[in-house]
């Protein structure tokens, strides 16, 4: 069934944003520590957020990734 919530979820994991970017999982890491970039700590838990990355990325010419 196409369009599963799970399929496109809110936030991403750093695996996650990791494989979509093509960047190693510490590389995504550290950019979870930059105060501009969409991440979201929840106790020693790190998510990204999936629109937030989306206008990361165009506003850093990254262009459409997601």
């Amino acid at each position: 069934m196409p369009g599963k919530i799970k399929d496109h979820p809110l936030l991403l994991t750093v695996p996650q944003a990791a494989e979509l970017m093509q960047l190693g999982r510490d590389t995504v890491y550290q950019l979870t520590h930059r105060p501009d970039f969409p991440a979201l700590r929840l106790g020693r838990t790190v998510r990204i957020n999936r629109e937030g990355l989306q206008d990361w990325l165009n506003k850093n010419n990254g262009g459409n990734l997601l």
